[in-house]
């Protein structure tokens, strides 16, 4: 009800990523290209802005883009983006500045933000901790605050990891969008995919998107309360022994 009855304030996307690596850069240009970022909720601090975000010709410690993503590391692109940094998502990002840490003056890349962001945004764009490492799902708060909060979640995560989401008992969106991304062993072009859907969606009207979030509301509530009342113990599901 409240997104409706607000719906020309809400955006398609929420995306936070408070520490930057380069996919997640690379994220932030395919954005800023297709003109996705007015259509979105977006915390991405100042203080990492230059962080693997130098123009081709002149790489950041030997670091140069994979060629699968030359039409996005154009130096136009890169100093557009570089143009808009820092994007806050309320006050908090604006003092959350400093070294590593968790007291006041320092940088803490889990704060907490209110909950208001997931009702003025419909779709999470997640972009997990190690999305290239194999033989491994590392998933955490990134995915499962967007989950408790009752958003759907697009995201770049490792290899076959919606798998290990629903056989952890949670349920993905494959009715809605195309998550065959996440059967795409190579990494890049596994980012690439997620680029592809995140980039379909956004041409989508914001009516059209909020009837879809409508239509699966059913599986944002299961997800829900799956987080609510998980237990690694009493889920058959979860072989806590291959997480050791």
């Amino acid at each position: 009800k409240y997104k409706s009855d607000n719906l020309h304030n809400i955006k398609h996307f929420l995306k936070v990523n408070r520490t930057s690596r380069f996919e997640r850069n690379l994220f932030m240009l395919h954005m800023n290209k297709n003109n996705m970022l007015e259509k979105s909720l977006i915390s991405f601090p100042q203080a990492y802005q230059n962080y693997h975000l130098t123009p081709l010709g002149q790489a950041q410690n030997n670091f140069t883009y994979p060629k699968l993503f030359k039409d996005l590391t154009t130096p136009d692109n890169i100093n557009s983006l570089r143009s808009k940094i820092p994007f806050h998502i309320d006050t908090t990002d604006e003092t959350n500045v400093g070294e590593p840490g968790h007291k006041v003056g320092t940088f803490n890349a889990d704060l907490p933000f209110q909950p208001i962001h997931y009702k003025n945004s419909l779709i999470s764009l997640v972009m997990c901790a190690f999305p290239f490492q194999e033989n491994a799902c590392h998933l955490h708060s990134s995915t499962y605050n967007p989950i408790f909060c009752g958003h759907p979640v697009i995201q770049f995560g490792p290899y076959q990891h919606l798998k290990q989401m629903k056989n952890n008992g949670f349920k993905t969106f494959s009715k809605w969008w195309d998550e065959s991304y996440d059967d795409e062993i190579d990494g890049l072009e596994r980012l690439k995919m997620v680029m592809d859907v995140s980039h379909n969606i956004s041409k989508m009207p914001i009516e059209t998107v909020f009837d879809m979030i409508v239509d699966m509301k059913e599986v944002l509530q299961h997800n829900s309360d799956l987080i609510n009342n998980y237990s690694v113990i009493n889920n058959s599901s979860f072989d806590f022994l291959t997480f050791l």
